[in-house]
């Protein structure tokens, strides 16, 4: 759901920005980056209302939420709403990345917590090879119609309710826990979020650009940008279903400065 919030329309942003020519490209490209702005403002809330009512029924209320307002932009002929159903959809997504996350640390420990974060990385990249390039194949059908795919965040609904279960409360006995208090080593903190909104900074460049320098180029179908765009998506899917493998012989340092290179 987090790679589909911005990646499925990336294709269509070209056959957007011709829908609205009156219309600078920046605003077009707000539209697919506006969900990262929201994500960024809301997710700590987000963190404080799953402990308040829950996990799973903020989960399930937050997919609900992406799907409508995700779909609804195969409906929106004005660039206004647009960028407004675009920022629910980026709230829902909040909830989701955050929750999704909190999730895996309430299941999971230790050394399957690392692998099962790889897996789910690999599971996030490889979604977005397949529904990127399925969002080209629409977009060469209508610019509206990749916003079709966000009603999988209803079509999950069910399955979602059927299978995750709400964490019990820590009794603060668990092997992982201490009652001593955290001594947050800030250089390090800052440093580590530092990084990780440069490479989002980075992730974002590529789809909001690549579709406008492909189409300068001459004429260009959707599905072609789709799988374009898709390549870094498979082979992100490749490296983070290994990280199991090699997380144990590298240091975190030397992981972010071998990605960056």
């Amino acid at each position: 759901m987090t790679v589909m919030s911005g990646a499925i329309i990336a294709p269509a942003l070209p056959g957007i920005s011709r829908h609205f020519p009156d219309q600078p490209q920046v605003l077009i490209q707000l539209i697919l980056t506006i969900p990262a702005l929201m994500i960024t403002l809301f997710s700590p809330l987000m963190g404080y209302l799953a402990d308040r009512f829950g996990r799973k029924k903020l989960l399930l209320a937050m997919l609900f939420i992406y799907g409508f307002a995700g779909v609804s932009g195969f409906f929106i002929d004005r660039v206004d709403l647009l960028l407004s159903s675009r920022a629910l959809m980026g709230i829902a997504v909040a909830g989701i990345l955050s929750i999704s996350t909190t999730l895996v640390g309430d299941y999971f420990d230790s050394a399957e917590r690392a692998r099962f974060l790889g897996l789910q990385s690999s599971c996030m990249a490889l979604g977005g090879v397949i529904f990127i390039n399925l969002g080209g194949l629409l977009s060469d059908w209508s610019w509206r119609g990749p916003f079709l795919l966000y009603m999988t965040g209803v079509l999950l609904l069910p399955y979602a309710w059927a299978i995750l279960q709400e964490p019990k409360p820590s009794d603060g006995n668990s092997h992982d826990s201490s009652n001593a208090p955290v001594k947050v080593d800030i250089g390090r903190t800052g440093l580590a979020y530092l990084i990780a909104m440069i490479s989002m900074a980075m992730f974002y460049m590529f789809p909001a650009q690549l579709p406008f320098l492909l189409s300068q180029q001459g004429q260009i179908s959707g599905m072609a940008i789709g799988v374009a765009l898709s390549m870094s998506a498979l082979t992100a899917s490749i490296v983070a279903f290994c990280y199991g493998y090699y997380k144990p012989f590298l240091s975190v340092m030397t992981i972010y400065v071998l990605g960056f290179s």
